[in-house]
């Protein structure tokens, strides 16, 4: 056989080969695009560059957290009923603390929290950070739990490493305690495992202080755009946890702020222009939080 009679063939398999390699190449550039493009939403903040105007943080600080998102922290299987039942806290008998069941709040001004702690989640940090009233005494940190308040040792106190709980007993002199978690709480097996382990924070706090007026912030709502991205942002369960919350806090006399109400548009989320990422709240609008908090105060 000549070359020339062969020579189309040849040609045509040169060219279906090209054709394949050519296919190939592009559809994987196209998955290393789409894999490099792909938007992961994790609660642990942003790095976002807040106005150099804002005030220093507190002296109390905190080590370097490690990022977290709003996965579930415990991943055991459902807890039977007997385990799950709330309990109802009892104060013994010759408990001395004065109870607040009917709370009649009146505005304070920055001075109310000279003898109050601050304990909570990323956040708790940014309100901390940015709410304008120096020297404040918290004890936050990106992705803290009711349960690592016992157990993650994030703050260094004269030298010493130590959880939330030990901070807050080597803290003299507080009277009030502002306590914010949740977020981090919402894939968890269930609402009365959350609400078992908050009890647990309450109760340590008394046994500190058995007349600390404790306050303890609803788990503020989401945007719907980062709701979208990240299905274990559950509106649902956040309504949940906050109706839970407000139960323990009327059995435990605690007292209930509804700052989420502030955050929480007609439509049951969060305006997307409270936040920078659909999750935390901006600088401008923490100034929202801090005015409910003033305007929120009891006098003993």
């Amino acid at each position: 056989m000549k070359l020339k009679e062969i020579l189309p063939a040849i040609l045509v398999i040169i060219l279906v080969l090209g054709l394949s390699t050519a296919a190939i190449c592009y559809a994987s550039y196209e998955r290393q695009t789409m894999l490099a493009n792909k938007e992961f939403v994790s609660l642990t903040p942003p790095n976002y560059q807040y106005p150099t105007e804002a005030p220093a943080p507190i002296e109390t600080t905190a080590a370097e957290p490690s990022e977290t998102t709003a996965a579930q922290e415990e991943t055991t299987a459902p807890k039977t009923e007997q385990e799950t039942t709330q309990s109802v806290y009892v104060p013994p008998e010759d408990d001395s603390r004065i109870y607040y069941t009917d709370y009649r709040f009146t505005t304070v001004d920055a001075d109310y929290f000279n003898d109050a702690v601050f304990i909570g989640n990323s956040r708790m940090q940014g309100f901390i950070l940015y709410c304008g009233i120096p020297g404040l005494t918290s004890y936050t940190s990106v992705g803290m739990t009711v349960k690592s308040y016992f157990t993650k040792e994030d703050f260094t106190i004269n030298g010493t490493l130590m959880t939330a709980a030990s901070a807050l007993e080597n803290t003299p002199g507080f009277e009030k305690v502002y306590i914010k978690l949740g977020i981090n709480e919402l894939g968890w097996v269930s609402t009365d495992q959350f609400i078992t382990a908050y009890q647990e924070i309450i109760e340590h706090i008394y046994s500190c202080n058995p007349n600390a007026l404790i306050y303890v912030i609803s788990v503020l709502p989401f945007a719907q755009a980062a709701i979208e991205k990240d299905p274990v942002l559950d509106m649902d369960k956040v309504r949940e946890y906050n109706n839970a919350i407000q139960e323990m806090c009327a059995s435990y006399g605690a007292c209930y702020l509804d700052v989420a109400s502030v955050f929480t548009g007609e439509d049951g989320y969060m305006p997307y222009n409270y936040s920078f990422d659909g999750v935390h709240i901006n600088v401008a609008s923490i100034k929202l939080w801090l005015n409910y908090l003033l305007e929120h105060g009891i006098e003993k």
